[in-house]
């Protein structure tokens, strides 16, 4: 369990996409700051480690995207510079690549077959949420450029496994625990226990059915949070009318 804990807190899986400029650094960090505060409101930070970039900028805390960018040359011979867009999502990675290729690179009218985002609701979000963390993520992930299929695939599958290996565990405890097995009262007295048909403890009585609503809660609650993201940064999108192509 404690590693199930450990995945779903400590690790983050970054995908990461490329943008080529024919602009100078210089020039690209500027449009790109521009371009960036507007998606964002005004909530990006530069960052001073830059992994052997020229700039980077995060996504901060408070912000419903999370990206990082880093700005750098092309090569020693030229002038160009390139973006890199890493993320936790696939999907999001993507959507920052579309949207800084064309601001850079092409005209709009170039992309043909463009959606436009659609606004989420926040109430359906976390009421899903809260009968499976698997029903938020589907419903964030349909008609969203944000989730690939695999970006949903991962987090839907592990939501779901989540709440299986748990049930499971709690049921096999609750089963073959101490809990349930006859006092010598029962057997001196040839009555039937606790554990005789009809008479078995359901998984929520006692005190492991607290656990198991703890345990639940957790990656509920840690979906609350991420929904609440998913769900915003979407609509952000949606107020700044942007339109997408994959």
């Amino acid at each position: 369990m404690r590693y199930i804990l450990f995945f779903l807190f400590f690790t983050e899986i970054y995908s990461s996409e490329l943008v080529e400029t024919k602009y100078t650094i210089e020039d690209t960090n500027l449009r790109l700051i521009k371009i960036l505060n507007k998606i964002t409101d005004n909530s990006i930070k530069p960052v001073e480690k830059t992994s052997g970039f020229n700039y980077r900028y995060k996504s901060n805390f408070f912000s419903p995207f999370r990206f990082d960018i880093y700005v750098g040359k092309f090569s020693k011979k030229n002038e160009e510079s390139i973006i890199r867009i890493e993320s936790t999502k696939n999907g999001e990675a993507k959507v920052f690549k579309n949207i800084l290729d064309v601001e850079f690179n092409k005209n709009e009218s170039e992309y043909k077959f463009q959606q436009s985002f659609k606004k989420k609701s926040h109430i359906l979000t976390q009421t899903l949420n809260w009968i499976s963390p698997t029903f938020s993520v589907w419903y964030n992930a349909y008609g969203s450029p944000f989730y690939s299929r695999n970006d949903t695939a991962i987090k839907s599958i592990f939501y779901l496994l989540y709440d299986i290996v748990v049930i499971a565990i709690t049921a096999f405890y609750v089963n073959n625990s101490n809990i349930n097995n006859k006092s010598r009262l029962d057997d001196l007295l040839n009555r039937q226990g606790v554990n005789a048909p009809g008479k078995g403890e359901a998984l929520l009585d006692g005190n492991h059915g607290a656990v198991l609503i703890g345990l639940l809660a957790i990656p509920r609650i840690y979906r609350s949070f991420e929904a609440y993201n998913d769900t915003a940064s979407q609509n952000r999108m949606a107020e700044l009318s942007f339109t997408y192509r994959f």
